[in-house]
C-alpha cells in the first residue's frame, strides 16, 4: 500500500469466483466432499420438512416489486440485528437498485433468485448476468431459517440455474466469506485507486 497527498493505491481482499462446467452435477463433483454432502442433505431436509418450499427466478416484471421488497426487508433486518445500517438504509440507494432491476430484466440481464415458503419469501439473491458471466451482487435471508442454510442453498440453486442457461462463470464479488470460498475455484486480486 502506498499513499500520496492526492492519491492512494492498494490491494483489498480478493474476489472469489468459480468456473461453471457443462452440468450442475459436474459442478457438485468439483466441490469438496463435505460441501457437496451439505448441499444435497440440506436441500433434501428442507424439502422433506417443508414440502411447500419453492425456489425460483424472477421472469415477470409483475414479480419484481414483491421480490425486491423482500430482499430489502430481509437484508436490512439481518444487518440491523448486528447494529449495522445495511446496504438499503438509503432511500436513494433503494430507488437506484429498483430502477436497475426493472431495466436489467428488460435487457435480459437480471437474475433475481428467491426461496419462498408458501407466500413468504425467506431468501432473495440479486444477481446480474453479463455475457456468459453471472455476478452475485447482494442477498438477504430470514435468520429463523438459518439451520437449513437457505442463503447458501439459494446460491447453489442460482449456480444450477446459471449452468442450465450456459453461463461459464459466477463471480461472488469482493470479500472472502466462507460460503464463497466453499464454492469458488479461483480468487481474483482486487486493487483500489482513490484520487
Amino acid at each position: 500500500f502506498w499513499g500520496h497527498r492526492f492519491a492512494w493505491f492498494g490491494q483489498q481482499t480478493g474476489s472469489p469466483w468459480a468456473i461453471l462446467p457443462g452440468s450442475y452435477l459436474e459442478f457438485l463433483q468439483s466441490l469438496s466432499k463435505r460441501t457437496r454432502k451439505n448441499i444435497v442433505n440440506l436441500t433434501r431436509r428442507l424439502k422433506r420438512e417443508h414440502p411447500e418450499i419453492q425456489f425460483g427466478c424472477v421472469l415477470d416484471p409483475e414479480e419484481i416489486e414483491a421480490v425486491f421488497s423482500a430482499l430489502v426487508d430481509l437484508h436490512q433486518t439481518r444487518w440491523k440485528n448486528r447494529n449495522l445500517p445495511g446496504a438499503f438504509s438509503s432511500d436513494l440507494f433503494k430507488k437506484f437498485h429498483l430502477d436497475m432491476v426493472y431495466h436489467k430484466l428488460e435487457m435480459g440481464d437480471l437474475r433475481m433468485f428467491y426461496v419462498k415458503n408458501e407466500d413468504t419469501f425467506i431468501a432473495v439473491d440479486l444477481c446480474y448476468k453479463m455475457d456468459s458471466r453471472v455476478f452475485d451482487y447482494i442477498k438477504g435471508f430470514d435468520e429463523e431459517w438459518e439451520k437449513y442454510s437457505v442463503g447458501f442453498l439459494l446460491l447453489s440453486y442460482a449456480i444450477e440455474y446459471s449452468i442450465s442457461e450456459g453461463a461459464k462463470s459466477i463471480d461472488f464479488l469482493i470479500g472472502d466469506a466462507d460460503y464463497k470460498n466453499r464454492l469458488a475455484t479461483h480468487t481474483a486480486n482486487d486493487w483500489f485507486l482513490m484520487i
